[in-house]
């Protein structure tokens, strides 16, 4: 095969090279944006970006045993402030408020206060934990929190937010069930396993296309199995 026969099949290699990089810095550049995405010290990362709520979409709700009511976003603050916290003026922007017997209403923490942990600690593959902090004061002196727990949901067959009660773990700390599918951990890059079977494919692709281009206007070989490199 000639020169730039191989040539062009080195320059399909690096090609394919660069291309997973490139991808995988484009999902980290849109994630940066939504600051939803985190890597745990062991490199395993999460990114929660799809579950934010922007304009025109509605908050999270959810409720506990009580029967008080939740109203709920992901790395931001709530859409719209619940009508009963307005009416007592409290105008602090939350990522979660709990609105208690249609009358009292909580900020149950500050979304620059977050917090990421595992579920489970040393399984990453249950899901990761966002907690936030600093929300507004309790009756025991201390300030409320609450920690919502991202489950990893890889089918999407267990519900959503709406189906499980908020919990609390005491009476200042709040929990919120969420499965869902990016509660499952995610890599930044390729493996290098998969960057050499990509890589490997692409060579042998670029190798056949290459050689038969060559047999077929060079040699004038009849296209088919003869062509064949």
């Amino acid at each position: 095969m000639g020169g730039h026969g191989g040539n062009a099949a080195v320059l399909a290699v690096v090609v394919c090279l660069l291309a997973p990089m490139q991808t995988a810095g484009n999902r980290f550049q849109e994630a940066w944006v939504m600051n939803c995405q985190h890597e745990m010290d062991d490199g395993t990362v999460y990114d929660l970006g799809a579950l934010t709520r922007t304009a025109g979409r509605p908050d999270y709700v959810g409720k506990d045993k009580r029967g008080d009511m939740y109203f709920m976003n992901v790395c931001n603050n709530v859409q719209e402030i619940p009508n009963e916290c307005k009416a007592l003026q409290k105008t602090v922007r939350s990522p979660v408020y709990q609105v208690r017997n249609g009358s009292y209403c909580h900020w149950l923490g500050l979304e620059g206060s977050h917090r990421w942990d595992y579920i489970e600690r040393g399984s990453p593959n249950v899901g990761v934990q966002l907690t936030y902090t600093q929300g507004e004061m309790c009756q025991q002196g201390v300030n409320r929190q609450v920690k919502m727990q991202f489950y990893c949901d890889h089918f999407g067959r267990l519900g959503s937010v709406q189906d499980y009660y908020v919990t609390y773990e005491d009476p200042c700390t709040y929990v919120v069930t969420f499965p869902t599918t990016v509660g499952c951990p995610k890599h930044l890059f390729m493996t290098w396993g998969w960057v050499f079977v990509t890589c490997f494919v692409c060579g042998v692709g670029a190798y056949i296309g290459v050689g038969v281009a060559v047999n077929v206007h060079k040699r004038h070989i009849p296209v088919g199995v003869e062509a064949l490199p």
